[in-house]
């Protein structure tokens, strides 16, 4: 029996809406917003999982994005 995490999570993001995160983050970076409450608050912003919003903004500060 195979166990996939996370697999009730949605992990596809549009180009767009990558854009607008990363504009988004640098923003609320910028205003002193800790990594957490940036989670938080794109999480509500694009009604997304918080877990969804940690996962894309790892991938982009991996990617040196963010």
């Amino acid at each position: 029996m195979l166990y996939i995490a996370c697999e009730n999570l949605n992990f596809v993001w549009d180009s767009k809406e990558v854009q607008e995160f990363d504009r988004l983050w640098k923003e609320l970076k910028k205003d002193g917003k800790t990594s957490f409450e940036i989670v938080q608050e794109l999480a509500e912003h694009f009604e997304r999982d918080p877990d969804e919003v940690a996962i894309l903004a790892m991938d982009r500060a991996r990617r040196g994005r963010i």
